[in-house]
């Protein structure tokens, strides 16, 4: 068969009689299906024999395929959804949510990056927001123009929705570098830059759409997860990034400026499902967050996402941490109050682990004793914490709080005092309640150090925080569901988004 019959067949595919195609859509995928013909025929002439040549001839396949035949019918498809009645009236409606707007140009001609590593130019009506004057007459970071049609497709800065969270993907799981090279191997080819702006642009829209939903105290009234009748745990925990911020003064003699390298707190927040053994459940939901933020905001996000979850009509909450006092303090009552969950219902847990940790620091603050006996207290008082009997380690802890070291020491009797009750683990284990804060603690190590951590790695806070939060997201296992969610326009951020946007399409 030759090469122009074998193309002509690849040309007669059987289109459904109902099927309502744009004719510019139907004739580009003649066009990709011919190009996508004729690499299948280049590359079939060329058969492989080993390993080296089959795998540059998926590679190269892979890689041109995308770029030379999908993304030009997805520039077809975006041209033809711009013609959209539809589309036409939900921009519409955004533009009547949108206060001081005004048509700048008719048909702009927009440049979109795309999936497959190519581009596609389109014409849209560009608006203009009217910013309130500034005394040097420039705008601000952001600009303040729009594209309303885009927007409703989920195209902001340029970006189609699919290119934007790939890319973004891609640099949360591993290195800018990585991401680079596997980008490329994709046919996306990108410099660093390119890269970064991706990043920043999702993550920016990431933190407005956390933030957005905390202040507007949003509860959907259909919950990503069923969590009626279940027992949920309900974990936070710290770790340590180290950041970077730029010092007054001279330049080096490199030409960089010096910077301070100060450590930042993480702190790591892990919602799961729990079993009937206290257990995290298989394949049950869980939730992931994390920020640099300060203890007080860290809660709000938490309330916010109970509140998105439909935690209030969970069975039970067991909320587990270690003995840190920005944890406990009176922010655990505001949060169950917050949410309207019953008191009676939550079960408060310190970590048994740390409050072992408490025990050997206490032993080593004493003065005489040697190495052996210090092991020996310990496991002797272990025994009794595991029993649950904080009272009978306090009484012979208070006696030894003097000499030397007694301030350390009386504010570690001071720890197992203030969380006595969150310390009776032997009637947690008869209750099947989990002991031990795990799961939080496996969540600092992947979202924390695997990725953000690591010497000679210094971060600026704002890229700090934007990866942690995307790196949770990715790490819940509902990636695409919250980039759907980012990517509709900000002004339905403040309403449930999936019922919103149906609303505004009927």
């Amino acid at each position: 068969m030759s090469r122009i019959q074998t193309i002509t067949i690849v040309l007669q595919l059987p289109v459904p009689d109902d099927a309502e195609i744009p004719a510019e859509v139907l004739q580009q995928i003649k066009v990709s299906a011919t190009t996508f013909g004729q690499h299948l025929i280049c590359r079939a002439a060329k058969p492989f024999t080993d390993p080296a040549s089959l795998l540059t001839w998926e590679q190269e396949l892979h890689a041109v395929v995308p770029r030379e035949c999908i993304d030009p019918v997805t520039g077809a498809m975006i041209t033809a959804a711009l013609k959209n009645p539809v589309v036409a009236m939900k921009a519409g409606g955004l533009l009547e949510m949108t206060p001081r707007v005004r048509l700048q140009k008719s048909n702009q001609h927009v440049t979109l990056d795309l999936l497959g590593g190519g581009s596609v130019t389109v014409k849209t009506h560009y608006y203009l927001r009217r910013a309130s004057k500034r005394p040097n007459g420039k705008r601000g970071k952001a600009g303040n123009g729009l594209y309303p049609a885009l927007s409703v497709l989920g195209i902001h800065e340029r970006l189609t929705p699919a290119y934007a969270s790939i890319v973004t993907r891609e640099v949360i799981k591993g290195s800018l570098d990585e991401a680079q090279v596997t980008l490329a191997t994709r046919g996306v080819h990108r410099d660093r830059k390119a890269i970064r702006r991706v990043v920043r642009i999702v993550s920016q829209r990431a933190i407005a759409f956390h933030k957005r939903l905390m202040k507007s105290g949003f509860t959907p009234a259909a919950p990503a997860w069923n969590l009626r009748g279940k027992r949920i745990g309900v974990f936070v925990d710290g770790g340590k990034v180290r950041t970077r911020k730029k010092k007054q003064g001279r330049r080096r003699k490199t030409g960089g400026k010096t910077f301070a390298a100060d450590w930042r707190e993480p702190r790591v927040i892990a919602i799961c499902e729990l079993d009937e053994k206290g257990r995290k459940r298989r394949r049950g939901y869980v939730r992931y967050d994390a920020t640099i933020a300060k203890a007080d905001e860290v809660f709000a996000r938490l309330a916010a996402m109970l509140r998105e979850l439909g935690a209030h009509e969970a069975k039970q909450w067991v909320i587990g941490g270690d003995g840190a006092k920005w944890i406990w303090k009176d922010r655990v009552d505001k949060l169950i109050e917050v949410v309207g969950y019953d008191a009676d219902r939550v079960v408060e847990v310190v970590d048994f682990y740390h409050a072992v940790e408490y025990l050997s620091e206490f032993a080593s603050h004493r003065k005489g004793w040697t190495d052996d006996e210090r092991k020996a207290w310990v496991k002797r008082m272990k025994r009794r914490l595991r029993r649950g009997d904080v009272d009978s380690i306090l009484d012979e802890m208070k006696p030894m709080c003097s000499g030397q070291h007694a301030k350390k020491l009386n504010e570690v009797v001071r720890r197992f005092q203030k969380n006595k009750h969150r310390m009776r683990y032997a009637e947690f284990r008869r209750a099947k309640i989990p002991c031990g804060s795990g799961v939080v603690e496996s969540a600092v190590r992947r979202i924390v150090n695997l990725r953000l951590k690591g010497a000679g790695i210094f971060w600026k806070e704002v890229n700090a925080e934007g990866l942690l939060h995307l790196r949770a997201r990715y790490l819940s296992g509902d990636w695409d569901a919250y980039m759907v969610q980012i990517f509709l326009p900000e002004q339905w951020w403040c309403l449930n988004s999936a019922s919103h946007a149906e609303q505004r399409a009927a």
